[in-house]
């Protein structure tokens, strides 16, 4: 419940639209530009912490005394809420672009493409991660949730760096989220 609770608070409050301004021609589009940026930045935010929970060595099972399965089920909540809000995000600036009539130029763009293919990522991963596929062919699902997840890590990484060249930091959760699944990784070695 707090997870979700927290993630719907953050993406919904303390919007403040200023027109006129030189970046959006009304408020609606500023609001809903806010919004699509918000639950972008929240969807990375939630994509570390999916990767924290998903850990065996996590760090946090020693400090709570919580199980793995506790950090799993934490897992599924986390990346569900980050899907959801990485399709929030893509649906806004889709919408955004064909309003504008800048789609067709924008698709093109690499950082476009980087973004698709992290959110498809998001979206293929989640069906594919029920219970029934998970026991039934849980060796196929390991290794399917392992490359999956590294493309949307490496998709969200490229579309942040190739839209905003590392200024505003966004980056840095892709970083971390590369930090935990290495130290997972090399731990278990």
């Amino acid at each position: 419940f707090y997870l979700v609770a927290i993630n719907i608070v953050f993406c919904c409050v303390d919007y403040k639209s200023r027109q006129p301004n030189s970046w959006y021609a009304s408020s609606t589009q500023e609001i809903r530009s806010f919004v699509g940026n918000r639950t972008g930045a929240l969807s990375l935010v939630n994509i570390a912490l999916a990767v924290l929970y998903a850990g065996r060595n996590n760090v946090l099972i020693s400090l709570t005394d919580w199980s793995h399965t506790t950090f799993l089920l934490l897992h599924r909540w986390v990346a569900s809420i980050a899907t959801l809000q990485s399709c929030i995000h893509s649906a806004i600036y889709l919408y955004n672009y064909m309003e504008s009539g800048e789609h067709a130029t924008e698709a093109k763009l690499d950082y476009w493409v980087w973004g698709v293919i992290a959110t498809l990522g998001m979206v293929f991963l989640l069906p594919t991660s029920i219970l029934p596929m998970r026991q039934k062919f849980y060796e196929l699902f390991l290794a399917w949730h392992v490359v999956l997840s590294f493309f949307i890590i490496i998709g969200s990484l490229l579309h942040i760096v190739l839209r905003f060249s590392k200024q505003w930091g966004y980056e840095l959760w892709m970083y971390i989220a590369f930090a935990f699944w290495g130290f997972d990784r090399i731990y278990r070695i």
